[in-house]
C-alpha cells in the first residue's frame, strides 16, 4: 500500500533555517526528513508532558495518606533489608 504525503509550506526565521540546514547536511537528510523528525520529537514530548501533568494532577487530587506513606516506607525497608542496619 502506497503512503501519501501532504505538502506544506512554512516560513522560518533565518536562524532556524540555518540550523535546519546544518542538521540536514550533518545527517545527510532532506529538509522534509529533518522537519518530520522534529515534529515527531515535538509530538512525543507533548504526549509525555501531558502524562506528567495527569500524574501530578492525580496526586494533587488524591494525595497519599500518612498511613500509605508509612506502608511504602516499610515495603522499601522489607525489599532492601541491609538498608535497615545503617
Amino acid at each position: 500500500m502506497a503512503r501519501s504525503a501532504v505538502k506544506v509550506a512554512i516560513s522560518l526565521p533565518p536562524e532556524d533555517f540555518q540550523e535546519m540546514e546544518r542538521l540536514r547536511r550533518k545527517f545527510k537528510a532532506s529538509r522534509s526528513a529533518v522537519v518530520r523528525q522534529a515534529l515527531r520529537t515535538y509530538f512525543q514530548l507533548r504526549r509525555q508532558q501531558a502524562l506528567v501533568r495527569q500524574y501530578v494532577e492525580g496526586y494533587r487530587k488524591y494525595p497519599e495518606s500518612p498511613g500509605e506513606l508509612a506502608g511504602f516506607e516499610q515495603a522499601q525497608l522489607d525489599a532492601f533489608p541491609l538498608e535497615k542496619r545503617k
